[in-house]
């Protein structure tokens, strides 16, 4: 983590950078690509195709990732 401050206008603030490109590397997503919106909007979430029961690893790596991103 890396603090900034802005003499300017007087802003601080932190970059986290280089813990994210950590965690792109970590949960193997080093060439993914940047998206301000990944979906359509409107788009039905009820039309994706889901399992009965979840897959345990997926969950856990996708709560993983989150908690480390919070």
């Amino acid at each position: 983590m890396r603090n900034a401050y802005d003499k300017g206008t007087s802003a601080i603030g932190c970059i986290h950078e280089a813990y994210i490109d950590c965690l792109f590397v970590k949960y193997g997503m080093t060439n993914a690509n940047a998206c301000k919106l990944p979906m359509n909007p409107g788009f039905d979430l009820d039309a994706l195709p889901t399992p009965d029961v979840p897959d345990k690893i997926v969950v856990r790596a996708y709560a993983d990732l989150i908690g480390e991103i919070l």
